[in-house]
């Protein structure tokens, strides 16, 4: 009896040729990935500051890491950057505390 028989189909998987069909649970992003060179230059921030927020506990910054190469979604990279936006207080504020202060 040979070990593979020539003459029936195959039953199960899929026949040569055909493509292979992955499940996903959303369609894929057309969110474009950048690289740490492309963040570097697009965010005009350091590549050792770009490190260190990926290394933040508290909020780090949302990257894929793939063997050596580090990959970030730029809508991703615009959440975060958004999450860490500071604004000033209005200049009304800021007298009213110094004076304030000053009063007492």
């Amino acid at each position: 009896m040979a070990k593979y028989d020539k003459g029936k189909p195959k039953t199960g998987g899929r026949q040569k040729g055909t493509p292979r069909v992955v499940a996903m649970s959303e369609p894929p992003p057309t969110d474009p990935l950048l690289t740490m060179r492309e963040l570097v230059e697009y965010s005009r921030l350091s590549v050792s500051t770009l490190r260190r927020h990926m290394a933040d506990p508290v909020s780090p910054l949302p990257h894929f890491k793939l063997g050596q190469r580090v990959l970030f979604r730029k809508a991703e990279f615009g959440r975060w950057l958004e999450e860490h936006r500071r604004t000033s207080p209005d200049l009304e504020t800021v007298v009213r505390k110094t004076l304030g202060a000053m009063r007492t």
